[in-house]
């Protein structure tokens, strides 16, 4: 897996519990009250992001394009502080489908204008007892600009697993990869200089999947 992905994983552990291996991608749906299974196909473009605002916020989000079906998705995930207990971390996630007109890519620059319409999960932790309280989150507003910083640029086949909080994400398939730096903002905070990639699919359709429970 490229670095900046990995070093992603990394980052998402510090606030949560991380699990990250190499497993076979399911293929079934499972259908249960307490989770919802998103499958995201990419044919095409992709962008993604590790969203940082210092010390505060961490997290990643994946905005991509599939030029078969013409739709766009988006999937994220991040951890913030809560406004007033220093023990309980925020952690907002969600995943979905977006207007097509609110992303842009290609392979010097991509951006990312859209309020999320999909549902929202939003869980309090403790990170002192490990409890959790989680329900539904309010919109977020996301405007991001990527550009290509000529730094590394990588062909690769990858299949990997990141959980962060009640989000599992599964991903496999094979890619080409240009670095970017990434700026903007999403609702409440501000991102400068964020590590980020643009990617195309290599004339395949790849899948991530993400598995959302109600509570960890």
């Amino acid at each position: 897996m490229h670095d900046s992905m990995r070093s992603m994983v990394v980052l998402v552990c510090l606030v949560g519990a991380c699990a990250f291996d190499d497993p076979e991608l399911e293929t079934g749906t499972s259908q249960q009250a307490s989770t919802t299974v998103t499958r995201i196909k990419v044919n095409g473009r992709f962008a993604d992001v590790q969203l940082d605002e210092g010390d505060s916020t961490n997290g990643f989000l994946t905005a991509s394009k599939d030029q078969i079906a013409n739709t766009t998705g988006l999937d994220f995930g991040y951890a913030e502080p809560h406004p007033t207990d220093p023990d309980i971390a925020v952690i907002l996630q969600g995943a979905g489908q977006i207007p097509n007109g609110s992303f842009s890519v290609n392979g010097q620059a991509a951006a990312l204008h859209v309020t999320t319409a999909f549902p929202i999960s939003r869980c309090e932790v403790n990170q002192i007892t490990g409890e959790s309280v989680c329900g539904a989150g309010a919109a977020i507003r996301f405007d991001l600009s990527w550009v290509n910083n000529h730094f590394d640029e990588t062909q690769e086949q990858t299949r990997s697993r990141r959980v962060f909080g009640t989000v599992t994400t599964r991903f496999e398939g094979e890619f080409k990869l240009r670095s970017a730096i990434v700026g903007g903002t999403w609702t409440g905070h501000t991102g400068d200089n964020m590590t980020g990639d643009l990617l195309q699919t290599m004339n395949t359709t790849i899948t991530r999947e993400i598995t959302m429970e109600a509570s960890p």
